[in-house]
């Protein structure tokens, strides 16, 4: 199995067990995935590590799940973060229960989308 097709059977099993994907990268060795929500199974598998970002540093979790490396932010709505920085607005009328933020908040950043997508297309 090449990368795509390692990364997309993972996101196919991720689906399943009802994570959000935010988004994905095949850049590095191997491929990488970021969601919210993690299901029990791959919290148990996970190893907390520090990131800086942007000067800002954040708890993030990471594990491997069917080769390739998932992780998933600790302590923000990653469903709302992810949303903002990706080029699709996936957000329809979904809103994870499990999910901190507001409903004000989920409306904001699908307002925000739209408004993106009508100038950029």
């Amino acid at each position: 199995m090449n990368k795509q097709q390692t990364l997309l059977a993972a996101i196919g099993r991720l689906n399943y067990h009802n994570c959000v994907v935010l988004r994905s990268s095949l850049a590095g060795a191997m491929p990488v995935i970021e969601i919210s929500g993690p299901h029990r199974q791959l919290q148990q598998k996970a190893v907390e590590v520090t990131e800086r970002r942007n000067g800002i540093l954040s708890k993030v979790y990471v594990a491997r799940f069917s080769g390739c490396i998932v992780k998933w932010r600790f302590g923000e709505c990653q469903f709302a973060y992810g949303a903002l920085n990706s080029r699709r607005n996936t957000l329809g009328d979904f809103y994870p229960q499990h999910c901190t933020a507001s409903k004000q908040m989920h409306d904001a950043v699908v307002q925000y989308i739209s408004k993106k997508e009508a100038i950029y297309g």
